[in-house]
């Protein structure tokens, strides 16, 4: 991470705030946090498919079915060209301060206002990713009341709602959905018999044909999947295989969370230490992903879809300012997404994400 000292060519860190200037401390703040906001939008690429500032809207897909059987002189009727389902999109007002003081910023070295600043981008990350999961994790429908627009039905992925979504590939009939899967056995049980990865990627193939799945898994759950017989390891650069062992080189997904160590039966890897043991989460990079991102819609107001430090006065920015996020998430591709569970009962949320 660039460095408040580094950015501003100072290479003694003990120089205090007050003897370089809170006006350049705050820019230099400024941009660093325009390269935490870039990073933060590339790391969750995968799914945030876009950003909008729309409550509530319409999502559309392909509507599915066959063409009519006609003779020459016969017009065809109209047809549905695509199907669609409501969903609705949160926005949260995050904020942080800190308490400094004429004093405390005299005295503050530039090494300590750098650790500083690294705590609230940490906070805003994890705030990010904490949102995210949990409109992927919970598979409960939410409300969400809208200070201007009342209240909002906030989807998650396909739960049984009794929502239509097209028909699934060898079908003709739209149909409700469930990607909400219990494997039917524990961790500790993974094994070639009981390999979710099969179950996972034809509850997404079903839906957009062949793809690129990534299924995200717990560290915890390193171990037990690497030794199914499929595993297919990702090579080192830095290590020589051996030429018994089937190896990855190339086509690795990157710029996805957490570290990709392999695939399992046409689906990616990932450790990502953020999902909870005993869970994984899996989508199709092939497609619209799952999220929508919303963000207010004037285009004014601080904050707006990133972190910024919002300061209440021009000549002594820092002492009297505070850091604000506002934007929200909801699920717009509810098909492109299949939690598991690893338990012999039932589904339910994750206890951080209930």
């Amino acid at each position: 991470m660039t460095t408040i000292y580094g950015l501003l060519g100072i290479e003694d860190r003990d120089t205090t705030v007050d003897s370089v200037g809170q006006r350049s401390v705050f820019e230099a703040t400024t941009e660093i946090l325009a390269r935490h906001n870039a990073d933060v939008a590339a790391a969750v690429v995968a799914f945030v498919q876009e950003t909008t500032t729309v409550y509530q809207e319409s999502y559309f897909l392909p509507g599915g079915g066959m063409m009519q059987k006609a003779t020459r002189l016969t017009r065809p009727g109209a047809v549905k060209p695509i199907g669609s389902y409501t969903v609705a999109y949160d926005l949260e007002d995050f904020r942080d301060q800190l308490a400094w003081d004429d004093v405390a910023l005299a005295y503050m070295s530039l090494a300590k206002y750098n650790v500083a600043l690294q705590n609230i981008t940490m906070r805003h990350l994890n705030t990010v990713r904490y949102n995210i999961l949990k409109h992927l994790l919970n598979p409960t429908n939410a409300t969400f009341i809208d200070e201007i627009r009342g209240s909002l039905t906030i989807r998650r992925l396909a739960n049984t709602d009794s929502t239509t979504y097209p028909p699934v590939i060898g079908s003709d009939t739209g149909a409700d959905d469930n990607h909400y899967l219990a494997s039917g056995y524990t961790s500790a049980n993974i094994s070639s018999t009981n390999n979710p990865f099969p179950t996972v990627r034809e509850e997404l193939e079903e839906h957009f044909g062949q793809g690129d799945p990534v299924m995200f898994i717990n560290n915890a759950q390193r171990d037990k999947i690497g030794a199914l017989p499929d595993f297919i390891p990702v090579s080192m650069p830095q290590v020589q295989e051996g030429s018994a062992t089937p190896t990855i080189t190339g086509g690795v997904p990157t710029g996805i969370p957490g570290q990709v160590i392999g695939r399992v039966d046409d689906v990616w890897v990932s450790v990502w230490r953020w999902i909870p043991a005993d869970y994984s989460l899996t989508v199709d990079l092939a497609q619209p992903a799952p999220l929508a991102k919303r963000i207010d819609e004037p285009t004014n107001i601080k904050g707006r879809g990133i972190l910024e430090l919002v300061a209440e006065q021009q000549e002594f920015p820092l002492q009297e300012s505070f850091w604000r996020c506002r934007e929200g998430y909801g699920v717009a591709n509810r098909l492109n997404g299949v939690a598991m569970k690893f338990t012999a009962t039932t589904y339910d949320a994750p206890t951080a994400y209930a």
